[in-house]
């Protein structure tokens, strides 16, 4: 499942910005993973903390294609 969510962050450019992407999608990932699995048992918070996440994750799309891909990724 990382390697798939991961992968959307891998569009053309350079070396520099795929590395990064790949980077920050497998931090982003983790830490959404991680925070879903504490916040399991508490349905009013872990509804604040999808939303927050969702919230996040689409505003990542003003930093163009990379971006929006690495929070469609980090947000399944």
């Amino acid at each position: 499942m990382g390697a798939l969510c991961t992968a959307l962050a891998d569009v053309p450019g350079t070396i520099i910005h795929k590395r990064n992407g790949l980077i920050i999608s497998t931090i982003l990932i983790f830490l959404t993973a991680l925070g879903t699995g504490l916040l399991l048992p508490y349905t009013p918070a872990l509804t604040v903390w999808v939303g927050l996440c969702s919230f996040f994750y689409s505003m990542l799309l003003i930093y163009g294609n990379r971006g929006g891909n690495i929070g469609v990724g980090a947000s399944w």
